[in-house]
């Protein structure tokens, strides 16, 4: 037992060291041998054992001796060589995570002796809490996630011994509660062990809730879930939809069921195009088209000149997730706009915008939609705007042709025409305030139309045109 006590000995010799140079009292040990002894064995040979561990009579060493107590000539044995002490080796202390600067002291962190300033206050609190899902997701109806489905991890700013951490789950249509995270700490990861189901509205929303052991405090993560809009074509014209023509259309990822989205790219097909969402949504006020010249308002009303679109009512739309409720659809007045390249942009806002037009043509006066519409430069002669402020116009007119400027009446009359420095408004005509013009987007409003006086403007000419 006396090697015990020698090897327990060298410990509290190490341990008050080690005290001391924490406070600076001794210069460091740079080298340490520690021994451990026993008791001297009886005689192998011939001689009888040691009455107390004493070598026999051929003075071999044997086993301990009968009485079992340490011979007076304990052999001891070099265990090893201990290398520079560092503070580190003690099993409660870590310097290597965060070195300490000077003027720091140790403290106690919750579960461990680390470096820090005298006056940190190392408070616990939870640093992360992170679920596998995020973000919004389609509604649908019955399971969302099945069993293991769903993981979640967690990370703590100074965890005590013993903290324990439980996950609950509420928002769906059944909740679950004290799901334990695994670690210690508790950092997890952890997966579900129970399904969780959708939310029983189309709005609704899940929320996984992390609590502990240590203050109470939470941390929380929110799922959010929506339907979506749909889009497409349909053979069927404006208020002919039906449930299966509407839940044939085209989910937009997300979901988005925004009222200001684009849909870019719907193939090409010559039926009508075709936009759908929830009923509980405000219309949208007018849908716009992009076919290379920029976004023009688009006819998806029975009368061309109207801007808002004629919205129709389909129940029981089904979507990909399993959930029911009733849409509201408008459809295209003209067959054929999806082509493959065609943009569709949704608004809520209703101010139609529709094409700025200039060019040149053989003909003084008395402009037809076709002129305007199939005469223009090509500088680019044909722009979707409701801007004309110093907008510049390049023209390219023959000997024999006009140039003539074209855009909705609903803007107002020009101001000024600049043409090589000089105002030039005056050597126009207005030929018309109200020329009936429909783009190709189906939608129909009135047009001013602006021809010069004189044909031959200098090839090209550029105007500089203001209203």
């Amino acid at each position: 037992m006396a090697g015990v006590e020698v090897l327990l000995q060298h410990i509290a010799e190490l341990r008050a060291r080690l005290q001391r140079l924490e406070r600076g009292a001794v210069p460091p040990v740079t080298e340490q041998t520690i021994t451990v002894v026993q008791g001297g064995g009886g005689g192998s040979g011939g001689g009888a054992p040691g009455a107390d561990g004493a070598p026999g009579a051929d003075g071999q060493r044997g086993p301990p001796g009968l009485d079992g107590a340490d011979s007076p000539d304990d052999w001891p044995i070099v265990v090893g060589t201990q290398p520079p002490l560092s503070i580190d080796s003690l099993l409660d202390v870590d310097t290597v995570t965060d070195p300490p600067v000077n003027n720091d002291v140790i403290k106690w962190s919750g579960s461990k002796w680390v470096p820090a300033p005298y006056n940190y206050d190392f408070a616990f609190s939870i640093a992360t809490f992170v679920c596998s899902e995020s973000g919004t997701k389609l509604i649908g109806a019955g399971t969302w996630k099945a069993i293991g489905a769903i993981t979640f991890s967690a990370s703590y700013n100074n965890p005590p011994a013993g903290l324990t951490a439980l996950v609950d789950m509420a928002g769906g249509a059944s909740d679950w509660a004290d799901l334990v995270l695994s670690g210690t700490p508790p950092n997890g990861p952890t997966v579900t062990i129970a399904v969780t189901v959708y939310p029983a509205t189309a709005t609704g929303s899940i929320t996984f809730t992390l609590r502990q052991s240590q203050d109470g405090t939470t941390s929380v993560v929110t799922i959010s879930f929506s339907n979506t809009m749909r889009y497409g074509t349909s053979a069927l014209g404006i208020g002919a939809q039906t449930e299966a023509t509407i839940e044939a259309l085209t989910e937009v990822a997300g979901p988005n069921e925004s009222r200001s989205q684009s849909i870019n790219n719907i193939p090409a097909s010559g039926n009508y195009v075709v936009f759908a969402y929830a009923t509980r949504l405000s219309d949208v006020a007018q849908i716009r088209m992009n076919s290379g010249f920029g976004d023009v308002t688009a006819s998806f009303a029975a009368v061309a000149t109207t801007l808002a679109p004629t919205m129709q009512d389909v129940a029981n739309i089904t979507n990909s997730a399993g959930f029911l409720e009733t849409f509201a659809c408008c459809t295209s007045r003209l067959a054929g706009l999806a082509n493959g390249s065609n943009d569709f942009t949704l608004l809520t806002s209703a101010t139609a915008q529709n094409y700025l037009l200039w060019g040149e043509l053989n003909k003084a006066s008395g402009y037809t939609e076709a002129d305007v519409e199939g005469n223009y430069a090509t500088q680019p002669g044909k722009v979707a705007s409701n801007s004309i402020s110093s907008r510049s116009m390049i023209v390219n007119c023959g000997a024999s042709e006009y140039a003539y400027i074209a855009y909705p009446a609903r803007l107002g009359a020009l101001t000024s025409i600049i043409i090589g420095g000089f105002e030039s408004l005056s050597d126009f005509n207005v030929d018309n305030t109200a020329l009936a013009v429909t783009n190709d987007a189906g939608y129909q409003e009135d047009y001013r139309v602006y021809v010069s006086k004189n044909p031959g403007f200098t090839n090209p000419t550029t105007m500089t045109v203001t209203i």
